[in-house]
């Protein structure tokens, strides 16, 4: 039988550099998904990262209201220096 509550996800998975107008672009897009989706998982492994702070601001917002309904953003492949400019954002991590 399904569960009391059916969580609804969704993943991105950006691939080459993430320059300032990718960087923006991402972040509106998990915006929009963290208003409607419990749980958004953001895969990493394919990019670069051209400016962790700028993707740690993009991140913070979505972040806090994913977490504030009980929700998760769930980074994959986040490097040391990302994880580090996110602190203390609540969000969880897998390499």
């Amino acid at each position: 039988m399904w569960a009391e509550h059916t969580w609804l996800t969704a993943t991105l998975r950006p691939a080459g550099l993430l320059d300032a107008d990718a960087t923006e672009r991402l972040g509106a897009s998990i915006s929009a998904l963290s208003s409607t989706c419990d749980l958004v998982v953001l895969d990493l492994s394919a990019t670069a990262v051209a400016d962790c702070e700028l993707l740690a601001r993009q991140l913070r917002g979505p972040a806090a209201r994913l977490a504030g309904t009980g929700g998760c953003l769930m980074l994959r492949g986040a490097g040391d220096e990302l994880m580090s400019a996110l602190e203390p954002a609540p969000l969880a991590a897998v390499s």
